[in-house]
């Protein structure tokens, strides 16, 4: 997020030594314009394969769509919470709603609560007003 530029040092450096046994892992290529897309495929060409994270298709062929939901969202803060109690799921799903479905937000904000609110546990047990 800080830059849209790709680490074009370790592909200068790499690219000579790439092989088809190489395969290239590139997480979040939205980030990416347009022109640092073209420059970024031609000049990891030489690898065997390259497979990319982005939150729109259109760059390479799609292989796996990934897609977020309430379950999985008290699954993970259960996970995170290790502990018996967890926040209510109603409470949940109004962070859901709230975000659109973006677990990285929802986390974010029940992250900032936690560091920031020294009733969170009123949170957790009774707050409506999400």
């Amino acid at each position: 997020e800080q830059s849209r530029e790709y680490p074009a040092e370790f592909l200068r450096r790499g690219r000579k030594n790439f092989t088809s046994n190489d395969i290239i892992l590139f997480d979040g290529c939205e980030q990416l314009g347009s022109l640092a897309w073209l420059r970024f495929r031609s000049e990891s060409r030489r690898a065997g394969g390259l497979v990319i994270t982005t939150h729109a298709g259109g760059r390479l062929p799609t292989l796996r769509t990934c897609e977020t939901n309430r379950g999985l969202l008290g699954d993970l803060v259960c996970q995170l919470m290790q502990s018996e109690k967890t926040i209510a799921p109603e409470i949940l799903d109004r962070l859901f709603d709230k975000h659109r479905g973006n677990l990285r937000d929802v986390l974010r904000e029940l992250y900032d609560r936690a560091a920031t609110e020294h009733t969170f546990r009123l949170f957790i047990e009774a707050d409506h007003r999400i």
